[in-house]
């Protein structure tokens, strides 16, 4: 990963990410998907915080698209039975360095507020064991 000129992250000048962003990102992260599966893990791995739709997942997935943080992917071939009229996407290193650079900015939150007493460590556990 690089860095900009004042000791940012690259992916900086996309931040701060609209956790449904930063969920499609770390999803990508994972696996390259297509739309449906995308929805069904940002879903799940939010823990409540994000429910995309199918219309809205579609509108976050052009942004993405558009932002260069993802790209449309080739059908795996592991996919041989699945439906032909799917897209797959993935993370693009411009995606990768978004992602990393926002879970940066949050971290950095979290420890300011540890530093003022504010988050108490039950909540960081209660937040890690969901």
């Amino acid at each position: 990963m690089g860095a900009t000129g004042r000791g940012q992250p690259t992916g900086g000048e996309h931040l701060p990410l609209k956790p449904e962003a930063l969920s499609i990102l770390l999803c990508l992260a994972e696996a390259e998907s297509h739309g449906y599966e995308i929805m069904k893990r940002a879903n799940a791995g939010s823990l409540g915080d994000v429910r995309l739709q199918p219309g809205s997942l579609y509108r976050w997935l052009k942004r993405l698209l558009d932002a260069g943080l993802i790209a449309e992917r080739d059908r795996p071939r592991s996919a041989e039975d699945d439906d032909a009229r799917r897209r797959h996407y993935g993370i693009t290193e411009a995606g990768i360095d978004a992602a990393r650079a926002e879970c940066s900015r949050m971290a950095e939150i979290v420890s300011h507020a540890r530093r003022l007493d504010i988050l108490a460590e039950a909540d960081l556990e209660r937040a890690e064991g969901q």
